[in-house]
């Protein structure tokens, strides 16, 4: 899923859920949350509206510069939550409305990590390629390449001199007893 090293990751964020739903799960009510990740999910876009119908979904992806061999290298990475997804099974094509905080109006300025940030809502598309991702060498291990299938993310807010592709999902459900 994820990787970690950033100040907030997937897998930290739904551990942040099960934390804040425990005394709702001792009182009877059913909490689950999960990750799916891109590259095993065909139909992403489905998931994403199935997963929609219960509760919140947060979608995550990482940002790509282009290597002089045609491969993609990941730099850094966000986590932003889904509002609405659309689209038709199989098209290989998905459009989504985020609220992005990375994108309110006072990011950037004050003390703006330690406030709620007004809701901003991005119309995006989402469309399934496949990438050639390469690994930087380490002291141990050489350097690889890995095909993956991910989920080109486009929007008029999300153009830069990267690339981002959705890796994979956050999803997360509450529901009170049942009798």
């Amino acid at each position: 899923m994820a990787p970690e090293g950033g100040s907030t990751t997937s897998p930290g964020l739904r551990e942040a859920f099960k934390k804040a739903t425990s005394q709702a799960r001792n009182q009877g009510w059913h909490a689950e949350t999960g990750g799916i990740s891109t590259d095993s999910t065909p139909e992403f876009g489905y998931e994403i509206a199935k997963r929609l119908q219960h509760a919140p979904v947060q979608i995550w992806y990482g940002r790509y510069t282009q290597n002089a061999d045609k491969s993609v290298t990941r730099g850094g990475g966000h986590i932003v939550t889904v509002v609405s997804a659309k689209g038709d099974l199989g098209s290989g094509k998905v459009e989504l409305t985020l609220a992005d905080p990375g994108r309110a109006g006072d990011h950037g300025q004050g003390d703006y990590l330690s406030t709620q940030s007004a809701v901003r809502y991005e119309t995006v598309t989402l469309y399934r390629m496949q990438i050639n991702r390469k690994t930087e060498a380490t002291e141990t291990e050489p350097a690889s390449w890995q095909v993956h299938t991910y989920w080109r993310l486009l929007g008029p807010e999300y153009e830069a001199s990267t690339f981002q592709f959705v890796e994979g999902l956050n999803w997360f459900e509450a529901a009170p007893p049942v009798g």
